[in-house]
């Protein structure tokens, strides 16, 4: 190849991947941004502290504070080693003052029930359970107070006993595995899957690389985990030790995989997987006399 048409190609293929990752660049701050503007126009202090600065300054004051752990986030670790052994939490650490996010320019934080999830305490005792949800982010209550998330607003509308078993970027399999080990022994009367077209099929790309997660695919399989707080706050304690100078990196590495521009051109097929995993989820609800209802958000 001739040199000129060497250097051509060159200046080429730079220009195709400085425009390509400016959008993604674009497309990471464009939420900030639009939230920051929309936050100014109302008058709101923006919090510009990051999250582990608002850990830091909770902790000097004597508080117990700990970030939202998100299960995804353990996938390439196919789970975590306590005592010689492998598990694999779907919550945060239980009973702790939980760091969540920034959207509106204050952080929202919540108190953790015994297991880690955003629920009052107290939730996962005798008395009947009539609904439980799983899901992510929406389910969870990111960004939001505990008493306006879905489940707190559903408490406040109707009285009945709603445990929340959400959790941030959740897809379908750790969806079941949440049902699996914190529902089934509740055995509610009601199970309401918040299905989020956005990412959910995507995120089920991810789990389905874990054979940890996979196990599950057999109904008689079960790590137990409401019975194993101890061993789970333990290891999501050293996780948290680990990973602290590590979350600063996040969105360098997202960006630098271009996740955000592969999220918005490329949906992802529904895999035979969904629809397995998605009946596994109605077997072992009706197994116990519940019913399972889904609800999409796009």
């Amino acid at each position: 190849m001739r040199r000129d048409y060497k250097v051509n190609l060159v200046i080429t293929l730079l220009s195709i991947a400085v425009t390509v990752y400016s959008v993604e660049t674009f497309l990471f701050y464009q939420r900030i941004i639009i939230n920051q503007r929309m936050i100014q126009k109302t008058g709101i202090l923006f919090d510009v502290r990051s999250k582990r600065e608002v850990i830091e300054d909770m902790q000097a004051e004597g508080l117990e504070a700990f970030p939202s752990v998100h299960s995804h986030l353990i996938i390439p670790d196919n789970g975590l080693k306590i005592n010689g052994k492998m598990i694999f939490p779907v919550a945060g650490v239980s009973r702790k003052t939980t760091v969540s996010c920034n959207e509106s320019g204050k952080w929202i934080t919540y108190g953790s029930d015994e297991h880690g999830f955003n629920n009052p305490t107290g939730l996962f005792g005798a008395e009947e359970t009539d609904i439980v949800l799983i899901g992510d982010s929406f389910t969870q209550g990111v960004c939001v107070r505990q008493d306006e998330d879905i489940a707190g607003q559903l408490r406040r509308m109707s009285g009945l006993k709603i445990i929340n078993l959400g959790n941030a970027r959740d897809g379908p399999l750790l969806d079941l595995v949440s049902l699996k080990e914190y529902a089934e022994p509740l055995k509610p009367k009601y199970v309401f899957w918040l299905y989020y077209e956005g990412n959910d099929l995507g995120d089920l790309v991810s789990e389905r690389k874990s054979s940890f997660l996979l196990e599950y695919r057999d109904d008689r399989f079960s790590q137990h985990l409401i019975i194993r707080q101890p061993e789970i706050d333990s290891a999501l304690n050293k996780y948290i030790e680990r990973i602290a100078g590590e979350t600063q990196m996040d969105a360098l590495i997202k960006i630098a995989k271009l996740w955000h521009l592969r999220l918005l051109l490329f949906r992802p097929s529904v895999p035979p997987l969904f629809n397995e995993l998605l009946q596994n989820a109605k077997n072992l609800t009706s197994s116990w006399g519940g019913k399972l209802y889904s609800r999409i958000y796009t």
